[in-house]
Parts: structure tokens; sequence; C-alpha cells
């Protein structure tokens, strides 16, 4: 399978200082927005699957500035497409452009202490800081960062979306996959929120970000991922990364537990960092496991969803192999990683090899050219 897609990004934003009223609040909020285009190619082995498309799309984003603790934000984002192309049969750009409009995000933030270090969102929001599958969630959370090298965050979502530069869904799809509780998707006895407590905490050389997610009727996800560096030089440091977690799968969902897992030394000399990685999965040896809720991140591999996760390939163990190399130079950056995964899958064989390659340059805080290939 080949991928080949191109980013252009411009952007503008403007910031003012603090309000003491309401009409300025919204004068001396920030306006940021990008223009862009996005291309997609991809080239099968079987015969009749190949297909391409490319949209074009402008994001506009505001937020008003704080009065009495409070800011709104809100932001917009339109697709146009430029061409589609499918061997398939198949219209593949409204599969990943279902709507051609959106609001990814619609939110009120309320500041609880005094420079609002602690606050709590309501509405449509990004998922930065979060194991929350795609870009944006619906429902509410309260974060907090009143403490040097501790922060937290708790709160509930009922629907997630991804509305970005190759993807326009609406909240819950048009086939409500999306919505927490559907049926067809987490079945009948799911509840409709999935409530989750997330931590970052620095000791020492350490970072540490634990979290807990609950789903009732559904799955419930225990996790913990560190992070360790140390210096070695003026420009050189060695790290080590190990994140897992636990699924704990509820009866009625019809899969057996699972976990995975991942480690993942590196190091960086200058402006190259070079990775190397092993990711594991497992569960149930009587039936099919449950490595990954719907509404869960697949983030293990430092690459764009190249694992099968056995919940979906219907296998019972998984193991991947990486590597990775990124040079990065000033504006200019490129990696290089390979992938080479085992597993006991009907759908993707006994095994399977991914070599990703990328190259950007960013200009400023305004331009970013992205080129990526998938092979």
């Amino acid at each position: 399978m080949k991928k080949l897609a191109g980013i252009f990004l411009i952007g503008a934003a403007t910031a003012f200082a603090d309000s003491d009223s309401l009409p300025a609040a919204f004068t001396n909020g920030t306006l940021k927005g990008t223009v862009g285009t996005y291309m997609e190619y991809r080239d099968f082995a079987a015969p009749n699957r190949d297909f391409g498309w490319g949209t074009g799309y402008f994001y506009i984003k505001g937020e008003s500035d704080r009065y009495y603790r409070t800011k709104i934000g809100v932001s917009f984002l339109r697709h146009v497409k430029l061409w589609n192309d499918e061997a398939n049969n198949k219209n593949n750009y409204r599969d990943d452009i279902e709507e051609l409009w959106g609001i990814p995000e619609l939110y009120l933030d309320i500041g609880l202490t005094e420079k609002s270090k602690t606050s709590l969102r309501v509405g449509r929001w990004e998922n930065k800081g979060t194991h929350i599958d795609d870009a944006q969630s619906e429902g509410f959370y309260l974060q907090s960062s009143e403490w040097t090298n501790f922060s937290f965050r708790v709160g509930g979502f009922r629907k997630f979306a991804e509305l970005d530069y190759d993807d326009g869904e609406d909240f819950g799809r048009n086939n409500d996959s999306q919505v927490v509780g559907d049926d067809a998707t987490f079945g009948s006895g799911a509840a409709s929120w999935v409530f989750f407590a997330e931590a970052e905490a620095k000791c020492g050389f350490m970072e540490l970000n634990p979290y807990l997610y609950v789903h009732d009727g559904y799955a419930n996800v225990y996790g913990l991922d560190t992070d360790s560096k140390w210096d070695i030089g003026e420009d050189s440091k060695i790290g080590f990364r190990m994140d897992g977690y636990y699924v704990q799968a509820a009866d009625s969902s019809g899969m057996g537990d699972g976990q995975a897992g991942t480690i993942a030394p590196y190091i960086t000399v200058g402006p190259v960092t070079v990775t190397v990685g092993c990711v594991r999965m497992g569960g149930s040896e009587s039936n099919q496991s449950l490595n990954k809720p719907a509404w869960f991140a697949d983030y293990l591999e430092p690459s764009d969803q190249l694992i099968p996760y056995s919940n979906m390939a219907s296998m019972q163990d998984l193991q991947s192999l990486y590597a990775k190399i990124k040079y990065t130079k000033g504006a200019f950056w490129t990696h290089l990683a390979y992938f080479d995964c085992t597993c006991d899958s009907s759908k993707f064989g006994t095994a399977n090899s991914v070599a990703e390659f990328q190259v950007g340059y960013n200009f400023g805080h305004g331009f970013d050219l992205n080129l990526r290939l998938f092979d």
C-alpha cells in the first residue's frame, strides 16, 4: 500500500491584553486560521481497490479573552472536494469527508481559581492531554495545573469525532458509531457516557502519566505511560519510554480482557533522534480479546494507526517491532521508520511490514509543508 499526502498550512493569530469588560473580552480575544490542501492515493495489491482523492479546506478558530475568569471558544471547518478517483466503485472522498462543513469546537471555559489554573470546560473540545480517539470530543472536563510538576484532568464525554485536514466527520458520524451509547458499536448494556481521569507528574528524570477510563457496560481502561530522560552531553540525551494499559471488558461486550504495552529506548545526539521499540498485545486464549475500546486512542507506535489491534483483526496475540530515525535542523525535519508486525489474524495474515518516510519544512509560524509516504 502506498499513501502520499501533502499539507499546506497558512495561519494567522492575534493576541491582546486581559480584559476588564465583556465587549473587551471579545475584541481582545484571539483569532487564528488555516487554509490548506490534502491529497491521498492508495495502491493496493488486490484488484479494484485503488483510490485517491484531494480536498481543500478552510479552518478558523476564535477564542475570547477571560472576563470574570470565563472565556468561550468556537471553530469552523469547511472542505471543498478537489478531485476523487477510485477503481473500487466507492466514493472514498465522502467516506472520510462525511460532512463538508462542521464545528470542531464550541465550548465555555470557566476559571475556578484566581489565575484560572484550575478551570471547567463544557462543550466540544480538542482531545489534547487525553487518550481519547480522534481529534475532538463532546462533554466536559475539569483541569488543574496549580502545582509546578503536577497537573490532572477529570471529565466525561458522550461523543467523539475527527474534524481536521483529512476528515470531516459529524459528532457521532452518520451511522452513530461514535455516539458512546450506540448499541451496534458498544452493545445494548453500555452506558451513554465515558468518564476519565488523567494526571501528569514529573519526578526528577521521569515523567508519569497514569490514567483511568470507565465505560459502564462496555470496558474500563487502566494505564500508565512513562518517559525517562537523562542528559549525556550539551546537546545529547538518552531516554526510555514504557507505556502499558489493561482493558477490563464487560461480559456484555462478548470479548475477553486485553492488555497492551510498549518499550522504546531512544537517543538524541544533536539534530538526530534514533528510537527502537517493541509493542506487545494479548488477552484471552479462548475468545476474542478487547485490546482497544472503540473510543480509545491507538498511540503505542510513533505513526498513524499502523497496528491492527486484535479486537479489530480477530487475533489473540500481536507483536510489533519498529525503528525510527528523525533529523531536525531549524525549520527542516525528516524521519524514516520501519515497522514489522507478527500476529495470528485471518484478516491481516501472520506478518506484515510497513516503511514510512516523512519530510517537512516549517516557514515561521504561518506555513508548513509535509510530504508523507507509506509503502
